[in-house]
């Protein structure tokens, strides 16, 4: 099997690549007037993509590489990003981005989509793989506290099967927090549910964007009497200014996968490889 990567997976791809002891090639990508065109390295056959699809740009380039894998005997498509997983709800008038690209991604020539951490596990007509870094976050806290058992905190209810998952990888205690809002749907303030004084708290969420909810949850563990708090995140897609606004806030340190390139670092950041979870996902389907 060949690896082949979109312009902003070239660290995950070649470290799966690594490991699967095989090659990894970009994909060439050449842009004229406002369009791109995509074709092949070299004639492939049974490939591995690797791609993360944050912006509008990215999911064109990825389609117009899956297509032209037509000609090949097998395309296993991994996700380390799904954008538009949250355009999930079905409303009057308004398009559901989820269902658009999903749609979308069923009509082309893969045999086995690999995604990893989905904000919801929609139900595709085409088989899927969803993958979560669960063992490598509880890995990597196993290792930094030894035998001190932190709480693992779920900024809310949504995220508590997420968090709860990592709570038990560790045997430890989990906190969920209650966001409590206006009548307007606005976040009025965030309430731990459980015993977080004088303990180490760990954060676990899937995606950081605009950086509110981990702001607003540190600035509620720090109230409640969290001795430390760190935070575990699956997907990091937030701007610069965001980076360097956590920069100054509570949170010691912010643990995040490379599931998307990350465009500012800040003395913060700390970067777990999920090379060996999509290796694992791979050789589950051969």
């Amino acid at each position: 099997m060949e690896i082949l990567y979109t312009q902003n997976s070239r660290e995950v791809a070649e470290q799966v690549a690594k490991i699967l002891n095989t090659a990894a090639f970009a994909a060439a990508v050449r842009t004229f007037n406002t369009e791109i065109s995509v074709s092949l390295p070299k004639p492939m056959r049974d490939v591995l993509v690797v791609a993360a699809a944050v912006s509008s740009n990215d999911w064109v380039e990825l389609l117009l590489l899956l297509d032209s894998l037509r000609g090949c005997r097998r395309v296993i498509l991994c996700l380390t990003y799904m954008g538009y997983m949250r355009q999930h709800h079905h409303a009057d008038n308004t398009a559901s981005g989820l269902r658009v690209f999903s749609q979308i991604l069923e009509s082309m020539p893969i045999n086995r989509c690999i995604i990893v951490d989905p904000h919801v596990e929609h139900l595709f007509r085409m088989p899927v793989s969803y993958i979560y870094p669960y063992k490598i976050f509880a890995d990597n806290i196993r290792s930094q506290w030894g035998s001190i058992s932190p709480v693992i905190v779920a900024p809310d209810l949504g995220g508590a099967k997420r968090a709860q998952q990592v709570a038990r990888e560790l045997s430890t205690d989990l906190v969920v927090c209650r966001k409590n809002r206006t009548i307007f749907g606005a976040v009025k303030s965030i309430e731990p549910i459980g015993s977080i004084k004088d303990k180490d708290c760990i954060i676990v969420d899937d995606i950081m964007d605009t950086g509110t909810t981990l702001l607003e949850t540190a600035k509620a563990l720090l109230s409640g009497g969290a001795r430390s708090i760190h935070a575990y995140v699956t997907h990091n897609i937030c701007p610069k200014n965001v980076l360097n606004t956590l920069e100054n806030v509570a949170i010691e340190k912010i643990v995040l996968t490379n599931s998307v390139p990350l465009l500012h670092n800040t003395t913060k950041i700390v970067r777990l490889s999920l090379a060996s979870l999509v290796v694992e996902a791979v050789r589950d389907l051969q």
